[in-house]
């Protein structure tokens, strides 16, 4: 009962592990990577919790969008085509960029750890690791100022 019920769901935690506040949404997005389509006038149910003192649960159905629930005013027959499950699923792409991922030694992981623990809770700096290895058009952060802003930038696109 559960593997057919969680399985669709859970593929993304079986390989990158507890996130913990955006699990319940990375694995909504597996659902919608796994299922797609078929999501259309079925009922979801999300259920989160974290240390028993407060949890939260969301219904949603997944809707074909058209008329009300489609993007734009209508008058344009293309508005509905923008915003689908299967475009979502389809643009994702998780299995695929799950499959890129680079692997890394025991080495590599921990000198990467103890550089977030160097900047932990520090201000105005600018990170010093190589973006060579992110996706293009992947967001990085690129600064934190003296009043802890942080500033991004982006990887161009390919």
């Amino acid at each position: 009962h559960f593997g057919a019920k969680c399985s669709p769901s859970d593929g993304i935690s079986r390989e990158v592990g507890n996130c913990y506040t955006a699990a319940v949404y990375m694995n909504l997005l597996a659902l919608v990577s796994t299922t797609g389509s078929k999501l259309e006038g079925k009922r979801v149910l999300l259920f989160s919790y974290g240390s028993g003192a407060v949890a939260t649960a969301l219904c949603l159905v997944g809707r074909d969008p058209n008329g009300a629930n489609a993007l734009g005013d209508g008058a344009n027959a293309d508005d509905a085509a923008t915003f689908t499950i299967e475009r979502i699923a389809d643009t994702l792409s998780v299995k695929e960029r799950l499959d890129s991922r680079a692997a890394a030694d025991v080495a590599t992981l921990s000198k990467a750890l103890e550089m977030r623990e160097v900047r932990y809770g520090a201000c105005d700096y600018e990170p010093s690791g190589s973006v060579d290895g992110l996706a293009p058009g992947a967001f990085y952060l690129s600064r934190v100022d003296e009043l802890y802003r942080r500033s991004y930038a982006r990887k161009p696109a390919a």
